[in-house]
């Protein structure tokens, strides 16, 4: 973790904790190396929820047009982002799999937008080229109670509605990884819907 990463981490974690209280649950499942992450994409907030979850630093892959905003690109410089294109994206993939090779942990959203509806989307195969590529370990997250929050779409809308509560109470529980050489689209989205109905059950310890 770089100097100017550690401050920005210094400064906003105790920010960001004041309105999100994240539980993180299956942290044993994480291995010590380098890992990628697929999580599920409800709320504009995931990539911070997602790292007040984690004890380990995070690098994104995002869409480069979020990345190249002059307001947004010093920060996702400063923690890492990995800016894809996704008519281009054999340089994004080199990017992540030289992190994964140096034992970092890279988080891909497999759904490649935000839910409408609150409900996993169809994943997208890009993950697939970079586990490939890394030969890489894959562990499959559920963001559980963030539907509802201001920055998802719950109600048709972003943003314009009141928070349900302060702190936002938040669940992130991970699967066991998945180690075969190749984790497939179905066996990723079967995992990822296990968690979600563990999640609504309450049966995630």
């Amino acid at each position: 973790m770089s100097a100017g990463e550690r401050a920005l981490h210094f400064v906003a974690r105790p920010l960001v904790s004041f309105f999100y209280r994240v539980h993180a649950l299956g942290l044993e499942h994480l291995p010590e190396g380098g890992f990628l992450l697929l999580p599920n994409h409800i709320t504009w907030v995931d990539a911070i929820v997602l790292q007040l979850a984690c004890p380990r630093p995070i690098r994104y892959i995002i869409d480069q047009e979020f990345y190249h905003k002059p307001i947004l690109r010093p920060f996702l410089r400063t923690v890492g982002c990995i800016p894809i294109d996704v008519r281009h994206s054999r340089s994004a993939i080199r990017a992540a799999t030289e992190q994964l090779a140096a034992g970092e942990i890279v988080c891909l959203f497999p759904e490649g937008q935000l839910t409408r509806s609150g409900t996993l989307l169809r994943l997208r195969r890009g993950y697939e080229l970079i586990a490939q590529h890394a030969n890489a370990v894959v562990i499959p997250v559920w963001l559980d109670r963030l539907w509802g929050s201001i920055f998802s779409f719950q109600g048709g809308k972003f943003f314009t509605k009141w928070p349900k509560e302060i702190p936002y109470r938040v669940r992130s529980p991970s699967a066991d990884p998945l180690r075969q050489k190749l984790p497939t689209l179905p066996r990723c989205a079967k995992n990822s819907l296990s968690l979600a109905n563990s999640a609504l059950a309450g049966e995630v310890h």
